[in-house]
C-alpha cells in the first residue's frame, strides 16, 4: 500500500518471480526444440516456434507485470494485454469468489457486479457464464487475485472501502443530496 491516506492509490502488482521461472524453463525447452532442429527438422521447428512463442510470452510478463491500481476514479486493471478503466460509478459492489472442485477449494477470485445501465461493452469484457452469474452474483471476475499475493476476501473488502471512500464527500467524492 503506498498510503493510508483515503484518496492515495493503492498498486497492486504481480510478483515478477514466477514470471521469471516461466521464461527461464520456456527459455530451456526452447534450447532443447534448437539442439533437436538439426536430427528432425519438421518437429525441431514445430517446438522451436511454439517454446519461442511461449518464451516470448512469459519474457513479456517479466516485463510488464499486471497490476491493479486503486485510485479515486475507479480501477486500472493493467497487464501485457490488457488495459482497462472501470470507474466506481459502474460498479455496485466486489463479492469473492471461491473455485471449487469435488469440494475443495482450488483458487480464490474477485467478481464484480455492475450496476444497472453500466456501458455495455464493459459488462461484455467481463461477462461469466449464466449458470455462474446467477451462483456468484457477479458479472465479471478481477484477473486471479492468487496471482498477486492476496487473498480475494482481503481485496474485497479493501476495494469496497475504496469504493465506498470515492462516493464520500469527505474524501473528494460527489455531494450528497440536501435532505428536506
Amino acid at each position: 500500500m503506498t498510503s493510508t491516506e483515503p484518496g492515495a492509490p493503492l498498486v497492486i502488482t504481480e510478483p515478477r518471480a514466477r514470471n521469471v521461472g516461466l521464461a527461464g524453463m520456456a527459455g530451456t525447452l526452447l534450447a532443447v526444440a534448437i539442439g533437436v532442429t538439426p536430427t528432425s527438422p519438421v518437429v525441431g521447428g514445430i517446438l522451436v516456434v511454439v517454446f519461442g512463442g511461449t518464451f516470448l510470452a512469459a519474457t513479456a510478463l517479466v516485463i510488464r507485470p499486471g497490476q491493479i491500481v486503486v485510485d479515486r476514479a475507479g480501477l486500472l486493471v493493467r497487464s501485457v494485454w490488457r488495459h482497462e478503466r472501470l470507474p466506481w460509478d459502474a460498479i455496485d459492489r466486489f463479492v469473492p469468489i471461491e473455485l471449487r472442485r469435488a469440494k475443495t477449494v482450488t483458487g480464490q477470485l474477485v467478481g464484480i457486479a455492475f450496476r444497472e445501465g453500466t456501458d455495455p461493452t464493459l459488462r461484455r469484457r467481463y461477462r461469466m457464464r449464466r449458470l455462474q452469474r446467477m451462483r456468484t452474483g457477479a458479472d465479471g471476475v478481477l484477473p486471479s487475485t492468487s496471482a498477486y499475493g492476496w487473498e480475494a476476501k482481503l481485496l474485497v473488502d479493501v476495494l469496497e472501502g475504496r469504493r465506498r471512500d470515492a462516493q464520500d464527500p469527505r474524501f473528494g467524492g460527489p455531494p450528497r443530496p440536501e435532505d428536506p
